[in-house]
């Protein structure tokens, strides 16, 4: 890492981590609506929403604390843990389930650059090395908040981007 960079946690870099609505969905979910993201759509980097489950509108603004912005990163929580993504234009205004949600500090961080670190063998193993449960591993957002990241310059993490 070169020493210029900072290294900070989660929770340092980051105005919310909060987790997707937690609770069963065979009673919200509807043939169209507001996309409902889950985590099988999250798969290396990525957001994939090839298998479409919505919610409806009033039921996504009364869980609102889930309800998406582009920059955010979504981290599985339950299951395929060590998944993250960055919402992108394209996935702004979903909400989610069961996934733990950061939005970074939009000036110090680039939700690229922290799902980037979490998808790196870095990021990856720390997010192994955080969960709970034996038979149902689950990572808990009070954990996730304490991971460091390595966090270069903001103009750095673009330049990374782009190249």
């Amino acid at each position: 890492m070169p020493v210029h960079w900072d290294v900070r946690s989660i929770s340092s870099i980051s105005t919310k981590i909060t987790n997707g609505f937690v609770g069963p969905t065979r009673d919200i979910l509807v043939d169209e609506g507001v996309r409902y993201l889950q985590s099988l759509h999250i798969k290396r980097n990525v957001i994939r929403f090839e298998s479409p489950y919505y919610v409806r509108q009033d039921w996504s603004e009364a869980h609102a604390k889930s309800i998406l912005e582009t920059g955010d990163v979504l981290i599985v929580q339950t299951g395929d843990i060590g998944q993250a993504a960055v919402v992108t234009d394209e996935f702004a205004g979903c909400n989610c389930h069961a996934l733990i949600i950061v939005a970074p500090v939009r000036d110090v961080v680039d939700g690229r650059w922290l799902s980037w670190v979490l998808n790196s063998d870095y990021g990856f193993h720390s997010l192994l090395a955080i969960q709970t449960g034996a038979l149902h591993p689950h990572l808990n957002c009070g954990n996730v908040k304490t991971l460091f990241v390595p966090l270069p310059a903001m103009d750095e993490q673009l330049e990374i981007f782009a190249y």
